[in-house]
């Protein structure tokens, strides 16, 4: 396994596949994604306290935009469009979002799920 890649994984991959039953889940965390949403609805930020949605939405959608702006420029570069006309495209696609998330910031959450599949060449 190259040393990046094993850095990265929570824990070693394991040898069978009886030995990934075996282990315990980890513990469910709300994405963070999630927890904008929660917070804003349950008033528990500052912006939320304050009725401040502008300040919400510029908090949330860069958290949507780490997990999304690579996906959307590869895309866009791969069919066809520049490199800078894509990071423009991006700019312009996530300015828009955070104008309408701050329009109605209960209706925005980034639900997703963190899924890590170890597979392995039994011996």
């Amino acid at each position: 396994m190259r040393p990046l890649l094993s850095a990265l994984l929570p824990r070693p991959v394991s040898s069978t596949i009886q030995d990934t039953h075996t282990r315990a889940p980890p513990p469910v965390a709300l994405p963070r994604g999630a927890q904008f949403h929660t917070e804003w609805v349950e008033g528990t930020t500052v912006a939320a306290q304050r009725g401040d949605a502008a300040a919400h939405a510029s908090a949330f959608v860069p958290a949507v935009r780490a997990w999304a702006n690579a996906t959307l420029v590869t895309g866009a570069v791969a069919g066809g469009v520049r490199p800078v006309e894509a990071d423009d495209m991006a700019d312009e696609l996530f300015r828009r979002y955070e104008e309408l998330v701050a329009q109605s910031p209960s209706e925005h959450a980034m639900d997703h799920v963190h899924a890590y599949l170890h597979i392995g060449k039994a011996d």
